[in-house]
């Protein structure tokens, strides 16, 4: 591709702000990922360019569908804060024409691109529901189900899915040959963004962002904790499954990031905040 000519490779994405968001999961994702291929930070440098820039335009497009689900609040009561308008579209078009002319554009890239606009679509239909909404009734709300969350949930690490397809693509490696590597990551990410929405529960509150920990409050109420401590549980036997089937330089690639990443404090721990059963309440403190 030759990057001199007018084209999608020179149209401005992403805003240093989005660049500036994007830093922490790159820096995730060159850690955790790259030595399960048994590749380094050298390597890295040699497709900082593309994948850099691919994370850092889905960010921008992030943003804006924050802004869009924030806008919600102010909705006029009855109108469920639907909004019309999706920024992603031409966003995701860009990064394809690009990669298409790099000969990234895989089957497995669109689909998990596909993904990311399903899941910023699931995330403002779900944040509408429980914007019209904010005060939960005793036992819960019938408004939402498990179901739509957890389908929305399983894809908000689509990005990194669309990063290591990259990274398979950019180093030659068939991804059916590693297809046990990708399911157990696709579980895992999955755990790392409940223990992620639990951390970040109230600030999502006030934005009306979505939090699989929110939606179980609005169907459960004041059991929500239990509720989701159950789906944990189901999601964590499958991952201690997923990851018997691993390469043993797979399993250790794994277990040596996790030990670094348990330095933190608290780290490794499922906890429940308190349930916030007025939303609108809360948001006025």
């Amino acid at each position: 591709m030759d990057m001199s000519k007018e084209g999608p490779s020179t149209e401005v994405t992403v805003s240093f702000h989005a660049l500036h968001r994007a830093r922490h999961t790159i820096q995730d994702f060159v850690l955790s990922y790259l030595p399960y291929h048994g590749l380094s930070l050298v390597d890295f440098l040699k497709w900082w360019d593309v994948l850099v820039w691919v994370e850092g335009t889905i960010y921008a497009m992030d943003e804006g569908n924050e802004e869009l689900t924030a806008d919600m609040l102010g909705s006029e009561p009855g109108n469920g804060g639907v909004v019309q308008v999706d920024p992603s579209h031409q966003g995701f078009a860009t990064i394809g024409s690009v990669l298409e002319g790099l000969g990234l554009y895989s089957a497995h890239v669109a689909d998990e691109l596909k993904k990311g606009l399903e899941y910023w679509e699931g995330e403002r239909r779900l944040c509408a529901a429980m914007a019209a909404q904010p005060r939960i009734p005793k036992g819960g709300s019938a408004m939402l189900s498990t179901g739509q969350l957890h389908a929305v949930s399983a894809k908000k690490s689509f990005d990194y899915r669309v990063l290591h397809h990259l990274l398979c693509g950019l180093c030659g490696i068939e991804r059916n040959n590693v297809a046990p590597l990708f399911e157990f990551l696709a579980l895992d990410e999955w755990l790392v963004d409940i223990g992620d929405d639990l951390v970040d529960y109230e600030d999502d509150v006030l934005r009306n962002s979505f939090n699989i920990y929110r939606g179980y409050v609005h169907i459960f109420g004041a059991t929500a904790p239990l509720e989701l401590a159950r789906h944990i549980g189901e999601l964590e036997g499958l991952h201690a499954q997923a990851l018997a089937l691993l390469t043993h330089a797979q399993r250790r690639a794994f277990l040596k990031r996790k030990d670094a990443a348990a330095e933190g404090p608290g780290a490794l721990r499922w906890v429940m905040p308190t349930p916030i059963l007025d939303e609108a309440a809360y948001r006025s403190q």
